[in-house]
C-alpha cells in the first residue's frame, strides 16, 4: 500500500471548498462540496461539508489609538471563537468612524488603517457577521515632544528576534504607541538590519 495524494488529480464540485495537488481541501464559505479524486480511471469521491463559524467576541488591537494631525495607523480586528481560537479578521471587517473629518478609516483595500484629520475625538467601529467592537480615536494637533523606545537596552542571543515599540509623547502631554509610524534604523546593519 503506498500513498498516491499527489499523483491523483483532485477536482472540487463547488467553490465552496477548494482542493489542491496534495489533497488539501481549503473552505472558502460555509456550503458542502464534493470532492474527487482520479487516477488511472479510477474516482472516488467524498463529501465535505463548511460551516460558519461565529465568532463569540472582538477586540480591536490596540484598544485606542492617539494619532497627530496627518498621521495614520492600524487597528487589527482579532476574533474570538466558541472553541477559544482566535484569528486576525481585519481584512474581513468593516469599517466605521463616528466623525470622518476627525478620523477617517479605510473600509476597503488594506482595512483598518485610522488617518487623523483635523483635532478632537471619534470612535472607529468594525463589524466581522453579528459582532462589533469599538476604539476610542484622539487627534491632536500638538507636536510630538518625545519618542522613547521599549525595551531601550536589550540583549539578544544568537539569531534571536526582539520587538522594540515606539511611544510618542506630545506637547499637549497625550501619548500614543507610534511604533508602525516610525521610521527605523541601526547604526550597525550587520547587528540589526
Amino acid at each position: 500500500e503506498s500513498d498516491l495524494t499527489r499523483a491523483v488529480a483532485w477536482n472540487s464540485s463547488a467553490p465552496t471548498l477548494v482542493v489542491d495537488a496534495s489533497g488539501l481541501a481549503v473552505a472558502k464559505s460555509a456550503g458542502a462540496a464534493t470532492l474527487t479524486a482520479s487516477l488511472d480511471g479510477q474516482e472516488s469521491t467524498a463529501v465535505l461539508t463548511a460551516t460558519e463559524t461565529a465568532a463569540t467576541q472582538l477586540t480591536f488591537m490596540p484598544g485606542s489609538l492617539t494619532l497627530g494631525i496627518r498621521t495614520s495607523a492600524s487597528l487589527r480586528v482579532v476574533a474570538t471563537f466558541a472553541d477559544g481560537s482566535t484569528s486576525d479578521v481585519t481584512s474581513q471587517s468593516t469599517f466605521s468612524s463616528s466623525a470622518p473629518a476627525i478620523a477617517a478609516v479605510s473600509s476597503s483595500g488594506v482595512r483598518g488603517i485610522v488617518s487623523g484629520l483635523s483635532a478632537g475625538s471619534a470612535s472607529v467601529v468594525a463589524w466581522f457577521g453579528s459582532r462589533s467592537v469599538s476604539a476610542p480615536v484622539t487627534v491632536t494637533a500638538a507636536a510630538i515632544s518625545s519618542i522613547e523606545l521599549t525595551p531601550r537596552t536589550v540583549t539578544i542571543s544568537g539569531n534571536g528576534v526582539v520587538s522594540v515599540r515606539a511611544r510618542a509623547t506630545y506637547a499637549d502631554g497625550s501619548q500614543s504607541d507610534v511604533t508602525e509610524q516610525a521610521l527605523w534604523s541601526s547604526d550597525d546593519v550587520n547587528i540589526a538590519p
